[in-house]
């Protein structure tokens, strides 16, 4: 009813509830509420759609993303992560009433391909962690960069004013002191963010996986073999 919402995150309480109803749906027994789809491909087979969500040391949220696993209907697994990505979003419109024995044969395979789907994902989460812990530590570390410079800046500042004070003589005892306490508040400011950015590093470094949510499940038909 609100008009002025342009998207909804995944943590949202309604996208939450939807993931959640279509798990229930997914893990029904009898396959009745997966979809079969026309694909632009040549394979055939099943894929699944996992929403992933990686958490640091402190339970922050670092990353969450969609991510699909394509099954080959001879039960091998597709090893290529890029490919599985691209025919997630290549469905095509075409009438799928003629595959309707194929679609049937995927009803015994649905429980077995999906746990292959399960045992891809795990062997292929060590390396989406590994990409998610160097991009936040590169993140973090161009934030020190910044912050260094700034202190740079602030000392220079500081000891530039202390300097042309005492070599024109035009100087206040007082007002030193004052810059002085100044200058080390500040500086006391800054080292506190610099820990606290490098404590995030050492947060960083350790992720963990939320247990994965399937979302979706498919059969995936070639389009090839299409005459709609």
């Amino acid at each position: 009813e609100n008009k002025h919402i342009d998207f909804l995150t995944p943590s949202h309480p309604l996208i939450r509830q939807l993931f959640i109803f279509a798990k229930s749906l997914i893990n029904s027994e009898n396959m009745s509420r997966v979809a079969a789809r026309i694909f632009d491909t040549h394979k055939e087979g099943m894929i699944f759609n996992y929403y992933l969500k990686f958490r640091d040391k402190k339970g922050r949220i670092v990353s969450e993303f969609l991510h699909p696993v394509f099954i080959y209907k001879n039960g091998s697994v597709s090893d290529n992560t890029q490919d599985d990505e691209l025919l997630l979003f290549s469905s095509k419109k075409g009438n799928i009433s003629q595959f309707k024995e194929t679609i049937y044969s995927y009803k015994d395979k649905f429980e077995s391909f999906k746990e292959l789907s399960l045992e891809a994902l795990r062997k292929r989460v060590q390396s989406i962690e590994e990409k998610i812990t160097a991009e936040n530590i590169a993140l973090i570390d161009s934030e020190l960069n910044e912050l260094d410079e700034w202190k740079k800046s602030v000392k220079e500042h500081y000891l530039d004013v202390y300097d042309q004070r005492q070599m024109t003589l035009d100087f206040d005892i007082d007002e030193l002191k004052f810059r002085k306490r100044q200058y080390k508040r500040k500086m006391d400011e800054l080292e506190i963010r610099v820990r606290q950015k490098q404590k995030r590093i050492e947060d960083a470094k350790t992720i963990t996986l939320d247990e994965p949510l399937l979302l979706t499940a498919a059969v995936v038909l070639p389009k090839e073999n299409s005459h709609a």
